[in-house]
C-alpha cells in the first residue's frame, strides 16, 4: 500500500465510526419513543437491543468527554504551577 493511500483509509474508518455512532443514537431515540408509546412492559429482546444501542451511543461520547476534561485539567494544573508537575528548566525551553 502506498503512503498517500493511508490517510484516506483512516478518514473512511472515521466516517464509518461516526455513521455507526449516529445510527446507534437514532436507534436509541426510536426505542425510547417506541417503548414509551406502547404503555406496556417491553419484552426482553426489546430491552436488550435498547441497552446495546444505548451503550454503543453513550460509551464513545463519555470516552471523548473524559479525555477532554482530563486534558483540560492537566493544562490547568500546568498553567497554575501545580506542585505535582515539575516546571520546565530554562535550558529545555
Amino acid at each position: 500500500m502506498e503512503d498517500w493511500q493511508k490517510p484516506k483509509k483512516a478518514k473512511s474508518k472515521k466516517r464509518l465510526f461516526v455513521l455507526i455512532w449516529l445510527i446507534c443514537g437514532i436507534t436509541t431515540v426510536l426505542y425510547l419513543v417506541f417503548i414509551d408509546s406502547k404503555n406496556e412492559v417491553p419484552s426482553a429482546i426489546e430491552m436488550f437491543f435498547f441497552m446495546i444501542s444505548l451503550m454503543a451511543f453513550c460509551l464513545p461520547l463519555a470516552w471523548y468527554i473524559f479525555w477532554f476534561v482530563l486534558g483540560w485539567c492537566v493544562d490547568l494544573m500546568i498553567n497554575l504551577g501545580h506542585p505535582g508537575i515539575p516546571e520546565a528548566d530554562e535550558d529545555e525551553q
